[in-house]
């Protein structure tokens, strides 16, 4: 069962946040996960990392390591916490390394959502670089691993990447965040988090918003 933020008492949305972030996950480092690239190709899960990335979408769903949720579920813009330095920028990234199939993923990585420059954990105040798309596995291509990132950045940066709408295809296959992190100078990313996904009945329309004819 999934997690919902309505599970979690009457708390304000906000508060929830708080709550969630302060009692499970940095409190309890011990059952973090990081999906993170390492050879360019393979993607292993990395346990035991200090802090997890928190995210909440808007169905009052919370990602949790490794559930699994729907296209359904996922697909309106989702609030995002991490424990972040007020005093340094950040950069968040959502990816699917397992596009079209975990089977055959030619298309790794596809991006869903790049966001630098993020003050603190204040993601709505970053530079949105790609706008978010909800997850949109095809049919019959099974589970997809949706990966959260958070990198520090050396500083505040120029981002020479072109900007790409949520209406978007044009640049998300074939993205790497490897070589992205390398280009900008940035360590090994800090926190993170990932959920799984398959094909249900709203595909067709993310697919129609991004002018990808079936």
């Amino acid at each position: 069962m999934s997690t919902t933020a309505s599970s979690l008492g009457n708390s304000s949305y906000i508060d929830v946040l708080e709550v969630v972030a302060t009692e499970k996950f940095i409190e309890k480092p011990e059952s973090n996960i990081v999906v993170k690239s390492l050879n360019g190709d393979d993607f292993e899960i990395i346990r035991n990392r200090k802090k997890q990335l928190l995210i909440i979408y808007p169905s009052g769903i919370i990602v949790e390591p490794g559930n699994h949720l729907t296209p359904t579920q996922v697909l309106k813009t989702p609030r995002v916490k991490f424990n972040g330095d007020r005093n340094k920028y950040y950069l968040l990234v959502m990816t699917d390394p397992d596009a079209p199939s975990r089977a055959q993923p030619t298309l790794r990585e596809f991006v869903h959502w790049l966001v630098g420059n993020i003050p603190g954990d204040n993601v709505c105040s970053g530079e949105t670089i790609i706008e978010y798309v909800p997850s949109a596995p095809p049919q019959n291509s099974g589970d997809h691993r949706y990966t959260f990132l958070i990198y520090e950045q050396p500083g505040q940066i120029e981002f020479d990447e072109p900007r790409i709408s949520n209406t978007s295809i044009s640049g998300r296959p074939n993205f790497s965040i490897r070589n992205f992190a390398n280009k900008y100078g940035f360590g090994e990313p800090i926190f993170g988090n990932f959920y799984q996904c398959q094909y249900d009945d709203s595909v067709p329309m993310i697919y129609s918003m991004l002018g990808v004819v079936l």
